[in-house]
């Protein structure tokens, strides 16, 4: 056996129908010669490993790239808008700039777009509310108090999560005015 497979290995270059073929007569051998037979790398097993491994390496180089390339773009849209955001409304509170960095490449995109209507902070903050789905309108303003004022209450948390979308909008209008967790007590219906 190892002689018909030495054969193959050394002067016949099997084709994929003919490697096939050549797999079915191997069924028929009997198991211990065929287990003798399998033992030996012959080429066309070591050229199917040596093309997997180059096909894999060019894929994986290839999807790093683009991964690269795409988060530096990322990277760049951040700080480009946080400067412009900064020069249009004057330095920016950490959990706002942390609410850019957020973004995903469109919704930075949108950022940029929006932030030239932009007068003061609180149109960052609006905008921000706006953007977000409503289940989630909350729990962005909770982390936006939380952000100004320090961890609210869990009390307080419900009290903010229980609003309507447009009394949370009413309250995107004073957040940058508050101090304490009180003070967002205060100004809850």
């Amino acid at each position: 056996m190892q002689l018909i497979s030495g054969f193959v290995d050394t002067y016949l270059r099997l084709n994929e129908p003919e490697e096939e073929q050549f797999q079915i007569e191997l069924g028929r051998i009997e198991p211990q010669a065929r287990e003798e037979a399998m033992q030996i790398v012959t080429s066309w097993m070591e050229r199917g490993i040596e093309q997997g491994l180059e096909q894999g390496l060019e894929q994986g180089l290839e999807q790093g790239l683009e991964q690269g390339i795409e988060q530096g773009l990322r990277q760049g849209r951040q700080r480009l808008i946080l400067r412009q955001l900064q020069r249009q409304l004057g330095e920016l509170p950490g959990v706002l700039a942390d609410e850019v960095r957020q973004l995903n490449s469109e919704g930075l995109e949108e950022l940029g777009d929006a932030l030239l209507d932009f007068e003061v902070m609180t149109d960052l903050v609006r905008w921000f509310l706006l953007k977000s789905p409503e289940p989630a309108r909350s729990e962005q303003v909770i982390r936006v108090v939380s952000g100004f004022v320090g961890e609210l209450s869990e009390a307080l948390k419900q009290q903010v999560r229980s609003l309507s979308p447009t009394q949370l909008a009413q309250i995107s209008a004073v957040l940058l005015s508050l101090k304490t967790p009180q003070n967002l007590s205060d100004i809850l219906p």
